[in-house]
């Protein structure tokens, strides 16, 4: 949701009719949904390389004029030009395995090479700390921590896209440094590029199953100077690459969502004041703050469903 309101707000400089709208999509084509009935965008394209899911996207699609590709990422890249045609691009490459880290940001860097002026690029990556293993009595002998030891199996991971002389990755450190590595990507991709330039509009972590990690840019001539008001005053706009904002949905029943929305103007230590059921743990009662400072962030886009017992 966060990132359609951002395609949106770059769609609306020069309209949805404008624009094409590509991603992977898997089965149901959610973001396509979303993106034909809140942006407005109908040139849609999905592309994936099992023919099984291509055909159940067909089954699926919003439109019956959205094309299902049945196309590699790998090749997506030459494919640009021809699928853009004469409109401007929005392109999410919804990466989730931890093991092809630096295939799928050299994927990402021969995507961005083809991109003009007023193009979005989004790219999700696994972010799961736990994907470098355990460090047992085994890796206790190849290194000196577990935080050195992310570090080194990252950098074998993406080689040159990791930042230089870094020995050490804390969990807590991991998202913003794979946003990092996206910026790195960029900046390769301008090498024989200097009519253009990317800016970074929104970076986001949140755990789906397992942590995942977001980066979104747009494209922009060089000579521009200033971002138009409505990208340079967006709510959500990351300052830099790797300022990664954290995105956490409580968990709240009906009741209580409606009680904070009717609180929504109010500093979070008042409405946590406020409440009935406030904890008697202090520890408790912070985490019950910082639950409502995160609603109050996101609640334009929090989930409209709720759980049911049968």
């Amino acid at each position: 949701m966060l990132f359609l309101d951002l395609v949106a707000q770059i769609a609306g400089l020069r309209g949805a009719q404008n624009y094409a709208y590509l991603s992977m999509g898997a089965k149901f084509l959610h973001d396509h949904h979303s993106v034909y009935r809140r942006v407005g965008i109908d040139n849609l394209i999905s592309f994936d390389r099992d023919g099984d899911d291509i055909k159940r996207q067909k089954f699926n699609r919003p439109t019956s004029r959205m094309a299902c590709l049945e196309l590699d990422s790998a090749d997506l890249p030459d494919q640009m030009d021809e699928l853009r045609g004469d409109k401007n691009v929005a392109v999410w490459l919804d990466f989730t395995s931890p093991g092809h880290r630096r295939v799928q940001l050299q994927q990402s860097e021969e995507i961005l090479k083809r991109l003009i002026p007023d193009d979005v690029f989004r790219i999700t990556l696994n972010a799961d700390y736990k994907s470098f293993g355990k460090y047992d009595d085994n890796e206790k002998k190849k290194y000196t921590s577990v935080q050195n030891m992310a570090a080194k199996k990252l950098e074998g991971q993406i080689g040159e896209y990791l930042p230089a002389n870094l020995n050490s990755i804390s969990k807590p450190e991991f998202a913003a440094i794979l946003a990092n590595a996206v910026s790195q990507v960029a900046s390769n991709a301008l090498t024989y590029r200097d009519e253009i330039k990317f800016v970074p509009m929104l970076s986001t972590t949140y755990a789906d199953g397992s942590p995942m990690v977001t980066v979104a840019c747009v494209v922009r001539a060089n000579d521009e100077t200033a971002l138009p008001e409505c990208l340079k005053d967006w709510k959500y706009r990351s300052k830099s690459w790797d300022d990664v904002l954290t995105i956490n949905v409580p968990d709240l029943s009906i009741r209580e969502k409606h009680f904070l929305d009717r609180k929504i103007g109010e500093p979070p230590s008042r409405i946590v004041r406020g409440l009935p059921f406030l904890p008697n743990d202090p520890d408790s009662a912070k985490e019950m703050k910082e639950t409502i400072k995160s609603y109050k962030k996101f609640h334009r886009f929090y989930p409209a469903f709720h759980h049911i017992e049968v």
